[in-house]
């Protein structure tokens, strides 16, 4: 879910937040809208922290226990904005790992997060960010903890006695 595109109102993001609810996914991700220069969009405001923070929350509130990544666009316009989401609800770091080198050829936005830092994607770096919230590293592959939903990629609805 991209918050604050252009003529986005708290309804659309409520309608949103209903339909995620209604397909019960297994992960969502909430970032901000960031204008990209080259793009009809260029002019346009970017989303705010503090409202894709909100819809971070209230997606936590209706899906429990989904998978909610931090995304590299909250990152982008928040130094902070890791440790922010994960305060408000979410539960999944995505570190860059895409060579230094090859990094410029995926700018979807303007100074995406990390683009020249190591230092925020080091494991030690980001167990410590995780570490100093009162939280630790999940060890798991990261499947589903949903009832009913098979770390061994089995249909969905056959139980799990790991996750029943």
């Amino acid at each position: 879910c991209m918050v604050g595109l252009p003529g986005q109102t708290p309804e659309i993001l409520a309608e949103d937040l209903l339909y995620l609810k209604e397909l019960d996914v297994e992960m969502a991700g909430i970032g901000p809208f960031i204008p990209n220069p080259h793009t009809p969009l260029a002019g346009a405001a970017p989303g705010t922290v503090e409202m894709t923070l909100k819809m971070i929350a209230l997606t936590r509130l209706l899906l429990p226990q989904a998978h909610l990544p931090v995304t590299t666009a909250l990152s982008t316009i928040d130094a902070l904005g890791r440790q922010k989401a994960l305060r408000s609800g979410a539960n999944v770091i995505m570190p860059n790992v895409t060579p230094k080198r090859f990094r410029s050829l995926y700018a979807i936005y303007p100074n995406k997060d990390l683009l020249n830092a190591n230092q925020n994607n080091c494991r030690q770096c980001v167990s410590d960010m995780i570490n100093s919230l009162g939280r630790t590293v999940g060890q798991g592959q990261g499947h589903s903890p949903k009832p009913g939903f098979s770390r061994d990629f089995k249909k969905r609805g056959e139980a799990d006695e790991q996750y029943s």
